[in-house]
């Protein structure tokens, strides 16, 4: 008589990703059956412990490539009563939901969910396809509209190790869009996935495909140029003031600035009409500026060009005005002769009354 035994091992996993497979072996003494059940793990309670009842029976209909699951939900809010994990009929695309994730078209809940290989898959610049392309699409009262799973929900599909190119970097879900093409998707925390199996988490219906990213090309960076000897930059000419009298002094300053890599010595000259009146050596720092400034004074009156190191100016010098010739010393000479004036007349005239 042979011995059986039965092993029932329950597996804990995000996605059910195959059916239940048994495994028989026949030593000649004892047969052995191993039976693998796999079922989803217990969702965290929401809200530190808050439970969800059925409501009153509303439900949706979670269909993948024909193969379709009947999911209750609660009809004041749209938050999915149990866990439900549906899968193609060649088990190469999955959609799993948990209990407790919110689903939601706006304010509405679909009556839909679809998931559809696309008729016409969005092209793949610089990456690999190696999946078929797929549409996940919901509906409320029959019309396709945009929908969000709160937590995302978790998505695996199967491709071909055959297509994935030799210099291969990743491979992953992505979705894309018409904006961006296509973006990676996260992946479950804590799920490997196997080989020719990629999983991610979903937000929104758009479509999904697992594609192959190559490796970037060695990039080889072209030696750094030496540095530099010290470079001198000249601006801001300034001339004030630009309008003077002969005998008054102009200020004539400029900005100087070391754009090279090397500290080094300059020496810039003051030209007025091409003759250098002025010449004065700085010493600056990589990257350090100064403002020079010259003094000139003008004897003769005329329009001066100004120059220094290419930056070109001028400036006008007037002849001062005269000033009057002063007359105020003959006012009190008038006064006194016309009192001495009046004291004879006066004098005349006590003069002939005496007489």
């Amino acid at each position: 008589m042979k011995l059986i035994k039965v092993l029932t091992i329950t597996l804990s996993l995000v996605l059910i990703l195959g059916v239940c497979p048994v495994v028989q072996a026949d030593d000649g003494n004892a047969e052995v059956e191993l039976k693998v059940e796999v079922v989803p793990p217990p969702s965290p309670p929401r809200g530190g412990g808050e439970s969800f009842t059925r409501g009153t029976g509303c439900n949706l209909t979670i269909d993948v490539v024909d193969e379709t699951t009947l999911a209750d939900y609660n009809c004041e809010d749209g938050i999915i009563l149990d866990t439900y994990y549906t899968s193609d009929a060649g088990n190469n695309v999955t959609l799993g939901l948990d209990i407790g994730t919110r689903v939601a078209c706006g304010d509405n809940v679909p009556e839909r969910l679809e998931v559809r290989l696309a008729d016409q898959p969005p092209p793949a610049l610089g990456v690999t396809l190696v999946s078929p392309v797929y549409n996940l699409t919901a509906y409320f009262n029959g019309v396709p509209e945009p929908v969000t799973f709160e937590p995302p929900a978790g998505l695996a599909i199967n491709f071909d190790m055959g297509k994935v190119p030799e210099n291969t970097a990743s491979v992953y879900v992505a979705y894309y869009d018409e904006e961006h093409g296509w973006t990676r998707l996260d992946a479950p925390g804590g799920l490997i996935a196997e080989a020719g199996m990629a999983v991610a988490l979903v937000g929104h219906f758009t479509p999904f495909a697992v594609l192959a990213v190559p490796r970037a090309p060695l990039l080889v960076s072209p030696p750094l140029p030496p540095p530099s000897l010290a470079r001198f930059e000249l601006r801001d000419l300034d001339i004030n003031p630009n309008n003077v009298f002969s005998g008054e002094t102009v200020s004539i300053s400029v900005r100087a600035t070391n754009i090279g890599d090397l500290g080094g010595q300059y020496s810039l000259s003051l030209k007025i009409d091409g003759l250098i009146e002025n010449s004065k050596v700085i010493v600056l720092a990589a990257g350090q500026g100064q403002e020079i400034i010259f003094i000139f004074t003008p004897e003769k009156p005329g329009s001066y060009r100004v120059e220094i190191g290419g930056l070109e100016g001028s400036f006008l010098v007037k002849v001062p005005p005269v000033e009057p010739v002063g007359y105020w010393w003959l006012i009190p000479l008038i006064i006194g002769l016309l009192l001495a004036l009046w004291a004879f007349l006066i004098l005349r005239k006590k003069r002939e009354q005496a007489a």
